[in-house]
């Protein structure tokens, strides 16, 4: 009998604790973001966070992103109904001078999705803090980080190889007819002071300066530096049609045959793709430096 009343006593105490056990309920998982980049560089920045996989549309002349994507225009012209059919999570870009169209501030309003845009950079600190704020504002700060570390030591990797090298006056040219110049205030600017060297164009009272051939012929430059994206290599030296307005002029870079192209797709890219370019532009101003580019120094 005493065993019999244990048990029953010891099952309605099971029922009991049952009773007052909270069952807790799963917690929902994050939903899968979706970035719709309106420049090409903020899709750049996405993919070196590792986050290619959820790009699901991107602006015209996107030469960074998968080339399936979906293409919704760009920042002043949205195709407002390819992008909503997209569902993004985020909307992504680098706003001109006239900053971010109300129209798309509108439209992230109404179709709860987060506008993120920022200024143009102008500096390579600039661009390392959209790198920080954009991983603050998807929700993945420690990738952030992760992304900016290995820029900053890619920079240094640079820094380091430049370290000793005489400097050079150097002319970045983004035209030739007519000849423009990328003067101050610009990441090329930086980017040629960065390898060590002078930018002539510094003193120019606008970011991209034209000159005549007397103020080239004054400017002097040792390195002209011919930034042009996906274009073919130089062939036959400086007779070559695309220097034609240049190679007839008393200057070291034409006396001395320094003239060079910077033809990497992404050349100017405000971007965590910098690094590269740095690279680019100090074997160009630093052509004895490939042979410890090619040991992988």
């Amino acid at each position: 009998m005493m065993l019999r009343s244990l048990i029953l006593l010891s099952c309605s105490l099971l029922l009991l604790t049952g009773c007052d056990r909270k069952t807790e309920s799963p917690q929902p998982q994050a939903a899968t973001p979706r970035y719709v980049t309106l420049a090409p560089a903020m899709s750049q920045i996405l993919i070196d966070m590792g986050q290619q996989k959820n790009i699901v549309g991107i602006a015209q002349f996107d030469m960074t992103a998968a080339k399936d994507l979906p293409v919704v225009g760009n920042y002043l012209d949205i195709h407002t109904e390819k992008l909503l059919k997209l569902k993004p999570t985020h909307v992504l870009m680098m706003a001109g001078k006239n900053g971010t169209p109300e129209s798309l501030k509108q439209l992230a309003e109404q179709h709860h999705f987060k506008l993120i845009s920022f200024a143009y950079p102008d500096t390579i600190n600039d661009v390392l803090q959209i790198v920080t704020q954009t991983s603050h504002d998807i929700g993945m700060k420690q990738l952030g980080q992760e992304t900016v570390d290995r820029f900053e030591s890619q920079m240094r990797d640079v820094k380091k190889w430049v370290q000793g090298q005489k400097s050079q006056r150097v002319l970045a040219l983004i035209g030739t007819e007519p000849i423009m110049a990328s003067g101050p205030n610009t990441v090329i600017h930086e980017m040629i002071q960065f390898v060590g060297s002078e930018n002539v164009a510094a003193n120019a009272p606008v970011s991209a300066p034209t000159y005549d051939h007397e103020k080239l012929v004054a400017l002097n430059p040792d390195v002209i530096l011919l930034l042009r994206p996906n274009a073919p290599p130089l062939e036959n030296g400086l007779d070559d049609p695309r220097l034609e307005s240049l190679k007839n002029l008393p200057i070291n870079a034409v006396k001395n045959k320094r003239i060079y192209i910077i033809n990497d797709p992404l050349t100017f890219l405000p971007a965590t793709t910098l690094p590269r370019i740095a690279k680019q532009f100090a074997l160009a101003i630093h052509p004895q430096l490939s042979d410890t580019a090619a040991d992988g120094k």
